[in-house]
């Protein structure tokens, strides 16, 4: 793609194998944007997926596009998102220890008008070695 130019549906999929999500649900836009740290008007487009076992693992992969200048505020916003989902999780972390640990290590990472936040469905058993790795290539 012409450099800056990703289609976010194309950078999702290897970034959700690599998490490894299994049997996953698509996100809307209210789910990324409910928790008010993330503005619908700093987003051009986005794909999102959860693991249908989101309670018990947390994997969640967020691939957005932001209008220009707006990749700070958004990153900004998923680590409060993420920080929110912890501060939920807390009450519950007896009840889903992997999901609140996996979510404690969820990674944002940016690249000129994108943002990723991904989660890995198995942080805890070395996970994170492929997502990382699949970060480090998905704006190559």
């Amino acid at each position: 793609p012409p450099e800056g130019a990703y289609n976010v549906n194309e950078l999702i999929t290897p970034l959700a194998e690599a998490a490894n999500l299994g049997d996953t649900i698509n996100m809307t836009m209210l789910d990324i944007t409910a928790s008010g740290n993330i503005s619908e008007e700093d987003i051009v487009t986005f794909a999102g997926v959860q693991s249908i076992s989101y309670a018990d693992n947390g994997g969640t992969v967020i691939v957005v596009q932001t209008v220009p200048g707006a990749a700070d505020r958004v990153a900004t916003g998923f680590a409060a998102y993420r920080d929110g989902q912890l501060s939920q999780a807390e009450n519950y972390k007896a009840d889903y220890p992997i999901a609140f640990e996996n979510m404690t290590n969820a990674r944002i990472v940016q690249n000129g008008d994108y943002v990723i936040f991904a989660v890995s469905a198995t942080g805890n058993e070395g996970g994170y070695d492929a997502l990382d790795a699949a970060l480090e290539t998905a704006f190559a």
